[in-house]
């Protein structure tokens, strides 16, 4: 299990839909395939900052491997 820069644990799960986020904190991330919009589990768009950083970290480091 991977951790954010402030020590929150998380999981990435890849769906046939979106890329899902699981926080240790019972809340989660998903970005869409299609435009790559993140959300949240209530549909906001905007999440918290610490999160916003996994995210574009890991969605870096896939686009990198499908290159």
């Amino acid at each position: 299990m991977k951790t954010t820069k402030k020590g929150l644990p998380y999981e990435m799960t890849i769906t046939k839909d979106c890329i899902h986020f699981i926080f240790d904190d019972d809340t989660s991330v998903f970005v869409d395939h299609d435009d790559l919009s993140v959300y949240d589990m209530d549909g906001m768009m905007t999440i918290p900052a610490h999160k916003q950083e996994v995210v574009d970290k890991e969605i870096a480091m896939l686009k990198l491997l499908i290159r």
